[in-house]
């Protein structure tokens, strides 16, 4: 296990930078040179999950690009700030969907009260350092000021839109008018995967409805317009549940769980013990980092203190969850993410225009 190696998603920002005639910092990934550029990210949409449903989508799978790897956790708070920074989780802090603040646990989508993510977040992002094009976020209104915008996305100008057809129009319509670099975000892919698992009825309707609107969009699109799609991470589905409610191997010594089931941070007085304890009971259903191992993953920087004791990246298609303290939602989730798979680590990059 170890950190994300080229193409890796924090590239797809200096290469499209390049392409527009403003390099910001060396990438693997070279792209041809534009006017303006639309970077389409898919929530949830895994190069895996997209190759098994090619036939569902038609448009994008007449596309090729590089495969890259995302960050670990592969999760949406981390690999999106990696995106936005080429920085890693443990640089960041953004290190998994929740951390450990104070006595509970604060969720890295939206913050606690009190908590600035602008201090939080210590990274400048390529969209503050762009110059010579404008930089835009296109995402659903609900979205503007929180947590994750203002530590991942500050130094772009935030458009508010809440249908995908409604995005796509105003990333084309900023791309038309002035030299540009447009992120538009869309999540619904993500949204049906953990509710219904990754590949269920409901997800393929989202990809194929995705599907039929880019294809509308690219037949209107701006000349000179560079426009490439990626995702944050992949997908798998839950076929076990590790309950610390029924383990009283796993229980003992824990003082709290953050992260997510798939990349847990185990919070522990005694974390040698609590360490041991969890590899003699998972075996090799598991892998467990000791925090002298999180730079070597995470990268070096603050966020490797806010992970506790341990943090355990599941294998397989299991997840650990604390019924006594996380809601049924959470505990309930039909797809997930975070962990090291190649179905959640490996992402698409196409080339659409």
């Amino acid at each position: 296990m170890h950190r994300p190696t080229s193409p890796w998603l924090g590239e797809v920002l200096p290469a499209v930078a390049a392409a527009l005639g403003h390099p910001l910092e060396e990438s693997s990934i070279t792209l041809p040179a534009a006017r303006s550029a639309i970077v389409i990210v898919v929530d949830g949409l895994g190069w895996h999950q997209l190759q098994a449903h090619r036939g569902h989508a038609r448009t994008l799978s007449s596309f090729q690009g590089p495969v890259l790897t995302t960050c670990l956790p592969s999760t949406t708070a981390a690999a999106l700030t990696c995106f936005s920074t080429g920085r890693l989780p443990g640089e960041t802090r953004m290190v998994g969907y929740s951390v450990r603040h104070g006595d509970s646990v604060m969720n890295l989508l939206q913050f606690a009260p009190g908590v600035d993510p602008l201090t939080w977040q210590p990274q400048e992002t390529y969209f503050s350092r762009l110059e010579g094009v404008e930089p835009f976020v296109v995402t659903a209104p609900k979205f503007a000021g929180s947590g994750l915008t203002q530590a991942a996305f500050r130094g772009a100008t935030f458009v508010g839109r809440r249908s995908l057809a409604e995005r796509f129009e105003a990333a084309a319509r900023l791309a038309r008018e002035r030299p540009s670099l447009t992120y538009l975000y869309w999540s619904e892919i993500d949204h049906a995967g953990h509710r219904y698992g990754p590949g269920s009825p409901q997800w393929v309707e989202e990809l194929e409805d995705f599907d039929a609107e880019l294809s509308q969009f690219l037949r209107r699109l701006p000349a000179d317009t560079l426009v490439v799609l990626t995702a944050d991470h992949g997908m798998v589905q839950v076929h076990e549940r590790l309950d610390l409610a029924e383990i009283p191997a796993l229980a003992e010594g824990v003082e709290l769980l953050a992260g997510e089931g798939r990349a847990v941070h185990v919070h522990a007085e005694d974390g040698a013990a609590v360490r041991a304890r969890w590899a003699d009971y998972l075996g090799d259903r598991a892998r467990i980092l000791a925090p002298a191992e999180y730079p070597g993953v995470f990268g070096d920087g603050p966020g490797n203190e806010l992970m506790g004791e341990a943090v355990v990246f599941l294998a397989g298609n299991r997840v650990i969850v604390d019924s006594r303290t996380q809601s049924a939602g959470m505990v309930g989730l039909e797809g997930v993410h975070g962990s090291f798979t190649e179905e959640e680590l490996e992402i698409p990059l196409l080339i659409l225009s």
